[in-house]
């Protein structure tokens, strides 16, 4: 998961990695200065009930910490 310039996040229940995001600086260069979540994945089973949310909402606040 590790990645040169991109920052992953892996979101938890208890030991079991139930879900995973991926973000860095945007990789086009026209929208240089922008952020890019590049992937977020989330077992089907956690669907539904705000996972998902949570996750993004953490790639976002990743991705304003790094400017």
């Amino acid at each position: 998961m590790e990645q040169a310039g991109r920052e992953s996040l892996l979101l938890l229940k208890g030991e079991k990695i139930v879900g995973t995001a991926s973000c860095c600086a945007s990789r086009t260069p026209e929208l240089a200065g922008w952020g890019e979540i590049v992937s977020l994945y989330l077992l089907p089973e956690y669907w539904g009930n705000g996972w998902g949310k949570a996750l993004l909402s953490a790639a976002v606040k990743q991705l304003e910490s790094m400017g």
